[in-house]
């Protein structure tokens, strides 16, 4: 992993992660990094990181996001959206009603999933689901701290490997095809 404070003329290596899924940052000190199955933070740059507690029964990570010091927010595998607000010592179980059943969220190591709170209350959650040889894009957007969602599909593709983005404001989704070499960007709208 690297950081710049030239607005990324020059890069410094600070930390070798290994394989890393997602990213989050409050700022250029403070953040969250995740692999499968390990989620740490960093409170020096990414220098050195501390391991922090996965909530019970996730058995792998899908998304993260950090929106506060004490205020985090972690999608697994199963669709279930985990918040913390405390650094991570407890969770809280949100799920958010993904139809899965004949679906998966795909699990490599590019983000097949990502998401962000503004607030407490508002979020926005965009994960690929796969099945078979159809899969598409679904977002859900919560009001009420991902107690209720509202879904939406935003892109169908047969394809598999694709990689999502968030904006940080939540209303920028960037879908990259890994086979085509494309790029399809959403703007939400109200």
């Amino acid at each position: 992993m690297g950081v710049s404070t030239d607005g990324g003329q020059t890069w410094q290596a600070v930390a070798d992660y290994g394989n890393c899924r997602a990213m989050s940052f409050l700022d250029a000190q403070s953040g969250w990094i995740a692999t499968a199955d390990r989620l740490s933070r960093t409170q020096d740059g990414g220098k050195t990181w501390e391991d922090v507690p996965l909530p019970e029964d996730v058995s792998e990570i899908a998304a993260i996001s950090l929106r506060t010091e004490e205020e985090g927010y972690l999608l697994d595998d199963a669709g279930v959206l985990h918040v913390t607000r405390n650094g991570g010592e407890t969770w809280t179980a949100h799920p958010v009603g993904f139809d899965l059943q004949a679906k998966t969220i795909p699990s490599r190591p590019t983000a097949s999933a990502a998401l962000r709170f503004t607030d407490a209350d508002h979020g926005v959650i965009a994960v690929h689901l796969t099945g078979g040889l159809q899969g598409g894009v679904v977002v859900a957007r919560t009001a009420d701290g991902g107690q209720t969602w509202e879904q939406t599909t935003v892109f169908e593709t047969e394809l598999p490997l694709i990689t999502l983005y968030l904006s940080r404001d939540g209303s920028t989704l960037t879908i990259t095809d890994e086979l085509d070499a494309s790029i399809t960007v959403l703007q939400y709208a109200e």
